[in-house]
């Protein structure tokens, strides 16, 4: 019962931070399994009759995952987005974009600092500061929250794709 909850709460939040920073996702399926650290957000296209077959084989890997509903650390339930959720964003509403130096140093796991930024689109006030996080040229490099420390933005690393090699997955 409260696994359903929790789905229903996750998809919700998907839902506006989908829209918040442009990403496309109304046309996919979206499947909630309950992970080790909460629920689980797989994107799939695949037909109703198969996702019902896949559904009671308890098959965990097949779909893009996108995100995750967990317990941030003051014990809130938060939506951390994966790097799947990337790949359907098509035209940012909301984003940073840094220089070469600050990509690099994102993704080996640090924050970016002001002079890093190229160009900062922060998000409306009903959004999330969750903000993808792209290079120079314009390609998606993670995801990162907006902090603004005596006035200026610095980007927290919340996932980058240099998470891949550090965790050995």
């Amino acid at each position: 019962m409260q696994a359903e909850k929790d789905c229903i709460e996750a998809l919700r939040l998907l839902a506006g931070l989908s829209k918040c920073i442009g990403a496309n996702t109304s046309w996919a399926r979206i499947r909630c399994v309950k992970g080790r650290k909460g629920i689980n957000l797989y994107l799939h296209t695949i037909s109703q009759e198969t996702l019902e077959i896949l559904k009671e084989a308890d098959i965990l890997s097949y779909g893009v995952h996108i995100a995750v509903y967990t317990r941030g650390r003051r014990g809130r339930h938060i939506l951390l987005p994966s790097l799947g959720l990337l790949n359907y964003i098509r035209t940012p509403r909301t984003y940073v974009r840094v220089n070469r130096k600050a990509a690099i140093l994102f993704t080996y796991g640090r924050d970016i600092l002001p002079e890093g930024i190229i160009e900062l689109r922060k998000p409306p006030r009903e959004c999330p500061n969750i903000l993808p996080v792209l290079d120079e040229y314009g390609e998606p490099i993670g995801w990162g929250r907006l902090n603004l420390s005596q006035g200026k933005p610095i980007i927290e690393n919340l996932l980058d794709v240099g998470w891949y090699l550090r965790s050995g997955v």
